[in-house]
């Protein structure tokens, strides 16, 4: 159903259009009418269904705008929602400039609050809590409002705002309109419903509409001692520009954060003991890009709306379905693609079973990537990157630069020192300032090796200046053992210090990568030393490959490439191979 068909106001209708909507959605198209007709409403919908707007259209519409006093009031159950809320009542009044709306809650000066309220405001959006303070204070009058909202009042009721909710209810005149949104309608919700409402219509999202049909999601069996591990490994594969982690306590989000904080990651996170000014400026940052993983719990989350989310990690399996349905559909915005990939262990396969059947789909198994899969994969885009710079120029001799990485792993620092000068030229000339990077701190790395410190660091102060703006760190990790002592004697800069720290975290994990294992199978890949170990444990292929989440085929290229590597003669890929490393 369109707009124009809904009997809205001309300027909402205009503020409408430059939001971008063009038809209402299922809980807008039967909620915009029954609410223009005075009706109370109880609308049953989750977050991202556009319910904000739902009441918001015919809220505005019923508002006297030469009354310069409360006429409704907007209740939420977070600070975050309150803002949010308030911010999209804003923007479908654009152009309706006399009418006014503050968004109360506690944590911000209570002084400037009641001087907007002195001023004159139509519509309050609030938490229950602030805003029985300004009853209490006498500083709001509800003299003539003349509708209440309850938005996201399953949520208001498990925090503990149902006595604050009903004492504003009571105390506000007793002809106002009512409407009720919440996402579940258990016993509580709807005893409320019958004592505060007249005749109230009924209003059902069905249960598919809950889910998003373009986000495709997977699961993956983690120990939860791994779970930190496993998720960095995720992120550096999928590579993100924004993703939300959800864990199920206070706690694991303050651990978590400071996790990935060491990790050099840009994580920040929000749960409910954290002061208003510092949510504040952890939602700024994860907006704007400058925080690229928000780590939450499900209460403090609720509100958080930020389109282009790439990928929402369901850190810790939540323990109410809905909940599941809340945190996927953080991605997925707007029509486009999303991904929601989920941890479990143990006995939570179960749960997930009933997951699947409540949102009536199917969420796929993941093997977890090993890090060779973690490393490959940055190598492969760093590849790819040059190989489109080498089509683009159509000059066979660039694929020289690609070789240089190799010489400095088989110790030929004068070689590499060699071609630089020619390379760098050709570089410049081509207007390659991406190889002419990696050349620049493969040169150094080669310097550095060769005690020759002064060449080494102007080459990387050099290189620092130039992946600054674009923060390209790649190419400083990879190279970081060549380089680590060098950089340590240059001048600090947050982009350095987050190299180091990223620097000693690949160092870490290559350290994990060689633990106990025999000088004999140094050759083998991450992934196939596993498959030894597997192979040493008496498992067959079969069994490998389910544990691994492979094919038995895979399994069997696994093994071949294992013989040929480490000279063996036999038989491999056979079910019944067996392989014991001494």
């Amino acid at each position: 159903m369109k707009f124009e068909e809904l009997n809205i106001d001309e300027r909402i209708l205009r503020a409408v259009e430059d939001m971008g909507f063009e038809e209402a959605s299922p809980i807008q198209a039967n909620a915009i009418p029954a609410v223009l007709e005075g009706r109370d409403v109880v609308g049953q919908a989750q977050t991202g269904t556009g319910k904000t707007a739902a009441y918001s259209i015919p809220m505005l519409q019923k508002i006297d705008p030469d009354l310069k006093k409360v006429q409704a009031i907007v209740l939420c159950p977070t600070r975050e929602l309150a803002v949010q809320v308030s911010e999209e009542i804003r923007k479908l009044a654009k152009y309706m400039s006399d009418i006014k709306v503050l968004p109360v809650y506690g944590g911000q000066e209570i002084v400037k609050q009641i001087k907007s309220l002195k001023a004159g405001v139509q519509i309050v959006v609030g938490t229950p809590g602030r805003v029985m303070d300004h009853m209490r204070r006498k500083t709001v009058k509800f003299d003539h409002v003349s509708m209440v909202i309850l938005d996201e009042a399953d949520e208001m009721l498990d925090m503990g705002f149902r006595e604050d909710m009903e004492t504003i209810l009571t105390d506000t005149p007793k002809d106002r309109q009512t409407v009720l949104f919440s996402a579940t309608m258990p016993k509580a919700i709807m005893d409320i419903a019958k004592r505060f409402q007249n005749d109230a219509q009924v209003i059902k999202v069905v249960r598919k509409e809950l889910t998003v049909e373009n986000i495709e999601q997977y699961y993956y069996e983690v120990r939860p001692k791994n779970k930190c591990e496993v998720l960095c490994r995720l992120i550096d594969i999928y590579n993100p520009r924004l993703s939300v982690v959800f864990c199920n306590t206070k706690r694991q989000v303050d651990e978590l954060i400071s996790d990935l904080k060491g990790r050099g990651y840009f994580a920040d996170g929000i749960h409910g003991d954290m002061k208003q000014a510092q949510r504040d400026r952890v939602m700024a940052d994860f907006r704007n890009g400058k925080t690229e993983i928000l780590i939450a719990t499900d209460v403090a989350a609720r509100g958080i709306d930020v389109d282009d989310v790439d990928i929402v990690f369901n850190y810790d399996l939540p323990q109410d379905e809905e909940y599941y349905v809340h945190r996927i559909g953080r991605t997925g915005r707007a029509g486009r693609e999303g991904l929601a990939l989920t941890f479990i262990s143990g006995k939570e396969v179960y749960k997930l079973k009933d997951i699947e059947h409540y949102c009536k789909t199917k969420i796929k198994a993941k093997p977890i990537p090993s890090l060779d899969d973690v490393k490959n994969t940055k190598l492969e885009v760093l590849f790819e990157k040059i190989k489109e710079t080498i089509a683009e120029g159509g000059i066979s001799d660039m694929i020289e630069m690609v070789e240089n990485q190799v010489y400095l792993a088989q110790g030929a620092y004068a070689k590499v020192i060699g071609r630089s000068e020619g390379l760098l030229a050709a570089c410049a000339g081509l207007q390659y300032a991406l190889v002419a990077l990696h050349l620049r701190i493969q040169t150094a790395a080669a310097y550095a090796m060769l005690g020759k410190t002064e060449e080494a660091q102007a080459l990387l102060l050099q290189a620092l200046q130039e992946a600054e703006p674009d923060e390209f760190l790649l190419p400083f990790v990879e190279n970081y053992r060549y380089i680590k002592k060098t950089l340590e004697k240059l001048p600090q800069t947050p982009l350095l210090a987050r190299i180091q720290r990223l620097g000693k975290a690949s160092e870490q994990r290559q350290k994990q990568l060689s633990t106990h294992r025999p000088a004999s199978l140094a050759a083998l890949t991450e992934r196939e030393y596993e498959i030894v170990k597997l192979m040493a444990s008496r498992l067959r292929n079969r069994e490998i490959a389910e544990k691994l989440f492979l094919s038995e085929g895979s399994v069997k290229q696994y093994i071949n490439q294992i013989y040929s590597k480490l000279n063996i003669d036999g038989i491999p890929g056979r079910s019944g191979s067996r392989f014991y490393p001494c």
